[in-house]
């Protein structure tokens, strides 16, 4: 599985919030059922935004490439040549947003958000009016048998997902974080215990620093946040 996590996807967002605002969305590709290709104009220049909703290979990134297999998809009137107003990634949460206007039929113009959800087996992407927070579409519908708690599909109203209990580490201190985490299990439970800190990113701390010491990784970790 790729570690894209919410931290990555944050970082993300802030280095390339820039190039999405104003931008416009010119072509739409699918090389499979859990992959979009963006063609996306700002600033003079054309990138190729990579979505991939895969369960197990959920990520965003711009392509330098593109295979010759991919294949168009009619883009709807709600996207073709939409101007993007921004991106946002909603605090601690593994979703990335984009907003552009919309133009109906009556000339009247409002907001549409694309949520792509990166969330593993949950992984996602939905369209939904922003004014009126009601879905227009998912790549997967999500039915009251397969969710009691988040239905997902059209006409329905848009939520987030159910939010996690966890702590802020920033807003945490040493006493604090140590009453908190197993010793015998610490990058599970750090994990378990703090937004953005997943299993693999604490394993590798950990084995940066020699000899191991729980204040130094605190420390390293919340350099890193």
């Amino acid at each position: 599985m790729i570690n894209f996590d919410s931290l990555i996807l944050k970082s993300f967002c802030d280095e390339n919030s820039e190039f999405f605002q104003g931008a416009k969305i010119q072509k739409i590709q699918q090389p499979s059922r859990s992959e979009l290709l963006f063609h996306i104009r700002s600033k003079g220049e054309t990138k190729k935004f990579y979505i991939n909703f895969h369960p197990n290979f959920y990520h965003l990134c711009f392509l330098t490439q593109e295979s010759e297999k991919l294949r168009n998809i009619t883009i709807p009137k709600t996207i073709q040549n939409a101007k993007i107003l921004r991106v946002e990634v909603p605090k601690y949460e593994r979703i990335f947003e984009i907003y552009f206007e919309y133009y109906d039929e009556l000339n009247e113009k409002s907001q549409l958000c694309l949520a792509i959800e990166l969330m593993g087996k949950y992984s996602n992407v939905i369209l939904y009016n922003y004014d009126t927070n009601v879905i227009i579409g998912c790549a997967h519908n999500v039915s009251s048998e397969k969710s009691r708690e988040r239905e997902l599909s059209g006409m329905l109203p848009y939520t987030y997902p159910v939010k996690q209990r966890k702590k802020n580490l920033l807003k945490t201190d040493f006493g604090t974080f140590m009453s908190l985490i197993d010793i015998e299990n610490i990058a599970q439970s750090v994990s378990s215990k703090f937004y953005y800190l997943t299993i693999s990113l604490v394993q590798d701390c950990i084995e940066l620093i020699n000899p191991f010491d729980e204040k130094n990784l605190y420390e390293m970790l919340t350099t890193i946040l």
